[in-house]
């Protein structure tokens, strides 16, 4: 039900502390052979390969999934293989063709829209929007749920809006289908408000269309703003500017009206949509907000590479900066800005003029053992004091937004899951889009029959498999567990809201909001609260997974919600070499042992099982006792 929130501390981020990274490893090992003959049947091939993607090796993933073959297993299961085995030609070896020859040959098998929908995006990722658009429009003929039909409608929104922007920053005619893309998403707009790729795509088509009404609706949907609200404080300016020059479609088009939309946009963190608005005009202003949209396109796509080169072993850090400070470099000839521009230090440059101007907030180092970049730009900007165990830290919060690249691990992890922010000593960071939309699509689970249908089965069947893993490894990650967990929090939830007299609209907006609260109090809060102190002298030189481990035990003894906040806890990193995958394995030792110890206390353990698999037995209160006895500060 929830998707894998991963956070890391400030320090990490730096460069402090680095690890060796797992990635594609040219030799084959003892314990990968025995993994690999542990594999009887294609249901356990796939929980292998997503252990060793979350983990980046990519190349025993591939050995893992090219037995394939040889296992048995469902067609859904073997389709599943296919759209995987495409995933590594194409996002890790630029080898479309292979790609392409799998996932087609997939659209004949078992869930042919999800092959359609992963054509669509493997042609995305290579610039082939009219090829991308025609997948997607195969998915809409194929798909037969509610789901289906809105993954098809946005990618097909996404090619023809992503093409339209490019042809219109390059002095060109939109796609002439632009409108029925737009028609597309105001329909997922208006039905479901809030969805961020969604909303962003509607704002772009509404730009390039000259619909200020429906840009307003776009706006307000990506902000969570109701109409009149405001919007998230750093941007609330510039979202009243926004209200009172998109309100009125019939509005004054006069270049100064343009030149104010223009700055309005870019303040509010839409730089690629401030230049869609800004062709021939001619204003100083517009030239640096156009120059500045132009330099976060380009740091984007040199960034995936340098994610993809680093993913087989091959990313060159310094080549990496090479290319990167080139494009600081024409930013600052571009904008007009030269003056502002240090040569022997083009990126220091960049920063200081991107955070004053644009409000950026940028890092360079090592997260995991990988050095790469985080940035994204402030929406929220305000202090917050954490106090855990008599021990307070004072601090100062920012949300990011617009995010150029959230970290070389959430590029590389298909399981969906991402950087949730990071925090120093004196600083929380959070990104904005790994939490907001996560709420809106449980909800969805939860209502929608066939995805709540779909989600039921596949916890259904992990749990019956999860006793068979717990034999064989006392601490391993069990995705039966880890799924039951999120569907028990978020029936939980509702359950409690629903008992306040909440219903419809009313109970699904509570929902929203109440569990984007919830997470963001255990994940940001209690997790990179912990860190800030350990920072401030509580622990300050511990190693790296040491911070993590005490982190994620300060998540669950102080969230509102456990079971909501296991997420980056029992997920399939547990024992991988990362900072958090030892901390993960640490704390699965100190549950087991926990559980052993209390087991009369545990209302229906069968202490004859193995205990893993029966954590959710145990009570919140008990989750948060348990949690807090690991941890020395807590006494």
């Amino acid at each position: 039900m929830k998707k894998r929130i991963v956070l890391i501390s400030g320090v990490a981020i730096l460069g402090v502390a680095a690890l060796v990274p797992l990635v594609n490893l040219a030799r084959t090992t003892a314990a990968e052979n025995k993994r690999l003959e542990a594999v009887a049947d294609l249901a356990t091939l796939i929980v292998e390969a997503e252990r060793a993607n979350a983990a980046h090796d990519i190349a025993f993933e591939r050995r893992l999934l090219e037995r394939a073959p040889e296992l048995s297993g469902t067609p859904k299961e073997s389709a599943e293989v296919e759209r995987r085995l495409a995933v590594l030609d194409w996002k890790y070896d630029a080898n479309h063709d292979p790609a392409r020859a799998r996932v087609r040959a997939a659209t004949d098998g078992a869930e042919p829209t999800e092959a359609w929908l992963a054509l669509a995006r493997l042609e995305q990722s290579a610039g082939a929007f009219d090829a991308a658009a025609t997948a997607a429009r195969q998915a809409l003929e194929s798909a037969t749920t509610a789901e289906e039909t809105r993954r098809a409608q946005l990618a097909f929104a996404r090619a023809i809006v992503e093409k339209s922007v490019e042809r219109r920053l390059a002095g060109e005619p939109v796609d002439e289908t632009l409108g029925e893309a737009f028609q597309h998403l105001d329909a997922l707009v208006r039905a479901e408000p809030g969805l961020i790729e969604v909303s962003r795509r509607m704002l772009q088509a509404a730009l390039l269309l000259d619909r200020s009404d429906a840009a307003l609706v776009a706006w307000r949907s990506y902000y969570h703003v109701a109409r009149g609200g405001p919007a998230p404080n750093a941007v609330a300016d510039a979202g009243e500017r926004l209200e009172q020059l998109l309100a009125d479609s019939g509005a004054d088009r006069s270049p100064e009206r343009r030149a104010a939309l223009v700055q309005a946009l870019s303040d509010s963190r839409f730089f690629t949509e401030a230049a869609l608005v800004a062709s021939d005009l001619e204003d100083p202003r517009v030239r640096k907000i156009v120059a500045y949209a132009r330099l976060v396109r380009g740091w984007r796509e040199i960034t995936d590479e340098y994610y993809r080169l680093t993913s087989l072993d091959r990313g060159s850090k310094s080549d990496y900066r090479a290319q990167l400070s080139r494009e600081a470099r024409k930013f600052f000839d571009d904008a007009g800005m030269k003056d502002a521009l240090d040569r022997d230090e083009p990126l220091q440059s960049l920063q200081e003029v991107a955070s004053r101007e644009f409000g950026a907030e940028i890092r360079f180092g090592n997260t995991a053992g990988f050095y790469n970049l985080h940035m994204g730009h402030i929406v929220v900007d305000q202090r917050r004091k954490v106090e855990q165990y008599g021990q307070v830290a004072d601090v100062r919060f920012i949300m990011l937004d617009n995010i150029v690249s959230n970290g070389f691990q959430s590029w590389a992890w298909e399981s969906g899951a991402q950087h949730g922010g990071w925090g120093g000593s004196t600083q929380i960071v959070q990104i904005r889009p790994v939490y907001v939309e996560e709420p809106l699509m449980i909800w969805r689970k939860l209502n929608d029959e066939d995805q709540r249908r779909e989600f039921v089965e596949e916890m259904e069947r992990e749990t019956a498999s999860d006793e068979a893993r717990a034999v064989t490894d006392p601490h391993a990650y069990l995705p039966g567990l880890t799924l039951r967990l999120s569907y028990q929090g978020t029936l939980q939830l509702v359950e409690r809201l629903r008992s306040g007299g909440l219903t419809g609209d009313e109970l699904r907006m509570a929902f929203v909001a109440e569990l984007e609260r919830v997470v963001q109090e255990s994940s940001i809060f209690a997790h990179e609260g912990r860190h800030a102190i350990d920072a401030a002298g509580a622990a300050p030189r511990i190693r790296t997974w040491e911070k993590e481990y005490n982190a994620k035990l300060s998540e669950i003894a102080f969230a509102p919600e456990p079971r909501l906040a296991m997420g980056g806890i029992f997920n399939s990193n547990i024992g991988s070499g990362t900072p958090h995958g030892r901390a993960n394995a640490e704390i699965m030792k100190g549950v087991v042992s926990w559980m052993k110890r209390n087991r009369s206390q545990i209302t229906r353990l069968d202490a004859d099982r193995p205990l893993l698999p029966q954590f959710d037995l145990l009570t919140d209160d008990q989750m948060r006792e348990l949690f807090r006895s690991m941890d020395s500060l807590a006494g």
